[in-house]
């Protein structure tokens, strides 16, 4: 040990005072920053907290300045401070209106625009918005909702039809009441010349009224020729509904064809009116002549066109048998094509109006409400009344249940 004495007395305490000095000018200088940061309006600042603090690069953003965190080293401030100062300028979004564009322009691009701390905190927290994914049944509503917006379908493959054959006659056919447990199914054959504003799919037109106003016009207009076939509920419990179907198809077409001129043509029983006041089956049919006005079914559809050749254009993924003449089915032809959506027009709103009728006829099934549709309060007023006589019993529940003499329930089928 060296020997104490007034020298190393004198060395040891300029050390501590030296020591002293450099702690408290350390601490000088952060309050001093810190007091630059809270007087300049030109940076955000939230107060320290610490004792020491510095500036990282993950803290300075573009929109503005973070919180200062705490560290050890007041030089590593002045060393940030001066590097991150001259890449960014922090103004205040009050004063942006008032600079210039030619202060703008800066050595690592251009001004960058903030806003207050609470602002960026908000937008920090904000994530972009995520496309909502439809589901099965909003898909299928919105692509109805885009169809119902088409006002008029297209006469595409008529019109490609017609580029060979420019005499030929295009048909659309069509049917409604497939899916119903009491009824009839009911297609329409159709030849309209005449385009209609409003025709199409009428799985879209979902006010009736609108459906019988275009109903009445295509009926009406020039040279239009339709008919209608109606198979009741008894054929197609005998068939079943698939060879019902095509079966009125096949009747609605050749009504057209062969331009039936008696009560009885063709083994088809024709009838001036679809009614339910009708039992079996049978067809309507109507020629117009060039002002819509009905005409003997013997009479040319044209004047102009000699000898009447009809292609015929079937809804569906299948064509009858036996038809009278050439044809195509077209998958969702209702929602494509201008003379089979008006043949959907005619055949939903005559299966319409014989509910109605049938409706008249047996209240208790309330089936002007649903049509004849297997909805919940159609299987209720048929557990507790029973199957009326146009009700298919080849259709479930009712093909599962035991009915008496006048329709009553016997069995459920659920003991």
């Amino acid at each position: 040990m060296y020997p104490l004495s007034s020298l190393n007395v004198g060395l040891y305490g300029l050390s501590l005072l030296s020591a002293s000095f450099a702690s408290f000018n350390r601490k000088l200088g952060l309050k001093n920053f810190a007091r630059f940061v809270s007087t300049d309006k030109s940076y955000n600042y939230t107060p320290l907290k610490h004792r020491s603090a510095f500036i990282t690069s993950s803290m300075v953003t573009s929109n503005g300045m973070k919180p200062l965190n705490h560290c050890r080293r007041s030089a590593r401030i002045r060393a940030l401070t001066t590097k991150y100062s001259s890449n960014f300028l922090i103004e205040d979004s009050n004063n942006t209106s008032s600079s210039s564009a030619s202060d703008t322009k800066y050595k690592h691009g251009s001004r960058r625009k903030t806003s207050t701390l609470k602002n960026i905190s908000s937008k920090a927290k904000e994530k972009p918005k995520k496309k909502r994914v439809l589901s099965k049944t909003e898909a299928l509503s919105k692509k109805a909702r885009n169809k119902a917006k088409v006002d008029t379908l297209p006469r595409t493959r008529e019109e490609a039809i017609r580029l060979d054959k420019p005499q030929i006659l295009v048909m659309g056919i069509d049917e409604a009441g497939r899916g119903p447990i009491a009824g009839p199914v009911v297609a329409a054959a159709v030849y309209c010349s005449e385009d209609i504003t409003g025709v199409t799919d009428s799985k879209t037109l979902t006010k009736e009224a609108e459906r019988e106003i275009l109903y009445e016009k295509i009926c009406k207009s020039p040279y239009a020729r339709w008919a209608i076939a109606v198979v009741d509920a008894k054929r197609i419990d005998d068939i079943n509904i698939l060879q019902a179907t095509l079966e009125a198809m096949r009747n609605a077409s050749r009504a057209l064809v062969v331009r039936p001129n008696s009560q009885e043509s063709g083994g088809q029983v024709i009838m001036d009116e679809a009614s339910a006041g009708i039992n079996g089956c049978y067809v309507v049919c109507q020629f117009n002549d060039a002002n819509g006005i009905p005409i003997s079914t013997t009479s040319k559809i044209d004047p102009g066109v000699k000898d009447e050749e009809f292609y015929a254009l079937v809804d569906g993924n299948r064509v009858p048998q036996d038809m009278p003449c050439e044809s195509e089915a077209i998958v969702k032809g209702d929602g494509k094509e201008f003379c089979i959506a008006a043949a959907s027009i005619l055949a939903k709103v005559t299966r319409d109006r014989i509910m109605h009728e049938y409706d008249v006829l047996y209240p208790k099934w309330l089936l002007s409400k649903h049509k004849g549709y297997p909805t919940a309060l159609h299987f209720a007023k048929v557990r507790e009344h029973g199957a009326s006589p146009i009700h298919r019993r080849s259709f479930a529940p009712l093909k599962h249940m035991t009915f008496g003499k006048d329709g009553e329930v016997i069995s459920d089928g659920n003991s």
